[in-house]
């Protein structure tokens, strides 16, 4: 990681959550889509059902914290798991 990474800066943070359920997954998906996040089930398998969210963030301990607890909150709430978050770094 560079030193003079901006975490201020606002960018595009990825979410990603696995469900055994495909309801589960399309209520967490309406859910997060309420919170005003993009947000999709993006496979649908025998035993998982996977779905990606978005939205734009800093990436300041606060709003990772913020946003972490929002997210696993809407995951449990619906039986899911978060499975993480991934965002580009900028120098």
């Amino acid at each position: 990681m560079a030193d003079n990474e901006q975490f201020g800066k606002p960018r595009q943070v990825e979410h990603f959550f696995t469900f055994k359920n495909k309801n589960d997954a399309e209520a967490a998906v309406a859910e997060l889509r309420s919170l005003n996040f993009e947000a999709e089930v993006t496979k649908r398998g025998l035993f998982k059902t996977l779905v990606y969210a978005s939205h734009v963030s800093d990436l300041q301990d606060e709003s990772v914290t913020a946003f972490l607890t929002t997210l696993v909150g809407v995951a449990e709430r619906h039986s899911g798991i978060y499975d993480g978050f991934g965002a580009f770094t900028e120098e």
